[in-house]
């Protein structure tokens, strides 16, 4: 959901496109990812990319994310 309008973000829902031509609307606002209560997202930066871990019934649910924007590398150092 974009937080600037409460708009999808995401067309989840493509069963309300016309003619190809993609439409985001309330249905596209949530989409079901597995049973039960689902984990906070985890942010997994690599080699490879960047993606994302949720938890939910017993399983790992790798759901998809937008690639837009920039990721920018932060490091941090413990100093007791």
């Amino acid at each position: 959901m974009s937080y600037l309008t409460a708009a999808a973000a995401y067309n989840y829902d493509t069963g309300n496109d016309i003619a190809g031509v993609e439409t985001k609307n309330t249905t596209d606002r949530s989409k079901t990812i597995g049973t039960g209560i689902p984990s906070g997202m985890v942010t997994v930066m690599s080699a490879n990319g960047v993606s994302a871990i949720v938890g939910t019934g017993g399983a790992l649910v790798t759901p998809p994310i937008s690639d837009r924007g920039s990721t920018v590398p932060t490091y941090w150092r413990e100093v007791r």
